[in-house]
């Protein structure tokens, strides 16, 4: 082995050629490292900064917390068999997920629902609530009520084992409700215009009896309200947040792929003293 003078390149030489792929490596960066110091101190510096910065990047994607999914702890839970319409909607909430497209199409579905909650209110007629079968187990029935003097919409309320749903089931030639007809157009802009909002959520929330419930929070509750779609749970269910002005908070899940809301309300947030 000759060094023609210059050892250092000779061992380059000799480790290039007679150990293999690892001293192919260990060659390499004996080379980066001699290029590395004749450059200027600055540019050292500089190199030395935009490593050291890479792998910090690397090490924290990798141990990094994951992203919080899906809706935060619920602190109370009720039943609500009464409907929450109206408010005011608030997509730029922190946290909302309103360009979704399943909250988009959660939140036209839920529309519908609202409006012929509203329409019905306006209309009653008085109809009752009918059970189909015995109903003797009180964690499996179906109710519905039928608007034969009306519009001839049917409303279904099922319970399964913990879990309630509530749905509409429009009827195609006398609904009265539809968000799509074009005399309905003004009600679809005035969920997104407080002041259009304010007077149908105050009578949804004091319409009923409100019932008091632990943690400072009742159940329907009474004031109006600031509604925004949060992240979807699954293909199916997406979470719809109402925060009141006392700053209680819940969500109630819509699943898009039965048209049906899930009754059970789940609170988020309660302040202390009264409400309203």
């Amino acid at each position: 082995m000759t060094t023609d003078g210059n050892g250092e390149s000779g061992a380059i030489a000799a480790s290039t050629g007679g150990g293999g792929s690892k001293g192919a490596f260990q060659a390499g960066i004996d080379g980066l490292v001699q290029i590395a110091m004749s450059l200027p101190i600055a540019l050292r510096a500089l190199i030395a900064f935009g490593i050291l910065a890479i792998v910090g990047l690397l090490v924290y994607e990798k141990y990094k917390s994951p992203e919080p999914g899906g809706p935060p702890p619920v602190i109370q839970t009720a039943t609500n068999n009464q409907p929450y319409w109206g408010g005011s909607a608030d997509p730029g909430h922190a946290g909302a997920d309103s360009t979704n497209p399943q909250n988009i199409e959660a939140a036209h579905k839920s529309a519908e629902d609202d409006a012929a909650y509203k329409w019905h209110f306006d209309h009653s007629d008085d109809t009752q609530e009918i059970a189909l079968g015995d109903g003797s187990n009180p964690n499996e029935f179906l109710h519905y009520k039928y608007f034969a003097k009306s519009d001839k919409c049917l409303y279904i309320r099922r319970k399964e084992g913990n879990k309630e749903y509530s749905q509409w089931l429009p009827d195609p030639v006398f609904s009265q409700h539809s968000i799509d007809k074009n005399t309905v157009s003004r009600r679809v802009e005035s969920r997104n215009e407080p002041k259009n909002n304010w007077l149908w959520a105050l009578i949804a929330t004091t319409a009923f009896a409100a019932t008091p419930q632990a943690a400072n929070c009742q159940n329907p509750h009474p004031g109006t309200f600031r509604y925004w779609w949060g992240k979807p749970i699954d293909s199916c269910r997406s979470p719809m947040y109402r925060q009141f002005q006392d700053g209680c908070t819940h969500y109630q899940i819509y699943n898009r792929c039965s048209n049906a809301w899930e009754n059970e309300i789940n609170w988020t947030t309660c302040t202390a003293g009264g409400h309203h």
